[in-house]
């Protein structure tokens, strides 16, 4: 895919079309160091879009942010010319940050939901509350059939709805002891290749931006090791073909729908 950006000049007075590529490989994003593929960079070397720092100035010593992009998920950055920068002052705070950002994901870790449990309380929260009429014509009307409905857990959320006593409380979508949640929806589940629930996003009723959320409550949706859960629906034949997918719901629905293996995140 090829992707075009309108240049940014140094006096604004002057814009051209300018072909973007990929980081990848061993080329690296030079404001957040990934190599896949969502950051871009100019021909000329000297504008780059990352998608890590999309609303948020890292005070890059060789970088200058610029703006979010109104063309994609990126923040549109030059390369600094001529402009003063105590580089010493920066490193020290990035190494801070890092500190700091190690910490917090050592604190998760620790309180986070093993992922057997997450998937035993979700497998009884879809027994639990079960699924509104409502939302189950909803699925069907996807293409879903009623087995497949209950092979996929789902099951309605609504705000401030009990929960079973003993769910732990730091399964995430859930404080004290109900439902976390701003709007009704559809919990959509996460599994992975064991087959295992391992979180859910809520698709909300009536949502006009943001349909899909991911839960969260004393803790966030976030796995043990960090990462937000894609979902794998192992549903087609044995032939090395792994179709992949936006989202946690999409997968799911083509999967089952055209008998395919699917990833979705």
């Amino acid at each position: 895919m090829v992707l075009y950006f309108l240049k940014l000049t140094m006096n604004n007075n002057t814009n051209s079309r300018e072909k973007l590529h990929p980081f990848k490989g061993s080329d690296s994003c030079p404001i957040c160091g990934e190599t896949d593929g969502d950051c871009r960079y100019s021909t000329d070397r000297e504008l780059v879009l990352c998608h890590s720092h999309i609303d948020f100035d890292p005070n890059h010593p060789d970088w200058h942010y610029v703006r979010a992009s109104k063309k994609g998920p990126w923040g549109v950055f030059r390369i600094r010319k001529d402009e003063a920068f105590n580089r010493t002052e920066w490193e020290a705070k990035k190494a801070e940050r890092e500190r700091d950002q190690l910490e917090r994901q050592k604190e998760h870790a620790k309180n986070s939901l093993s992922i057997p449990d997450r998937d035993k309380a979700l497998r009884k929260l879809s027994k639990t509350l079960g699924l509104s009429q409502h939302h189950r014509q909803a699925l069907l009307d996807r293409g879903l059939s009623e087995s497949q409905i209950e092979t996929g857990l789902f099951f309605s959320i609504s705000p401030n709805k009990p929960v079973p006593a003993d769910i732990p409380p730091n399964l995430p979508g859930v404080i004290n002891g109900k439902i976390a949640a701003a709007d009704n929806g559809i919990a959509c589940l996460a599994f992975d290749g064991e087959g295992r629930a391992i979180g859910y996003q809520v698709r909300i009723d009536n949502a006009t931006d943001s349909k899909y959320r991911w839960a969260k409550g004393v803790e966030s949706s976030h796995l043990p090791n960090i990462e937000l859960p894609i979902t794998v629906i192992p549903n087609g034949k044995d032939n090395g073909q792994v179709w992949l997918t936006e989202g946690i719901l999409k997968p799911f629905v083509a999967a089952y729908r055209h008998g395919i293996n699917a990833i979705g995140a």
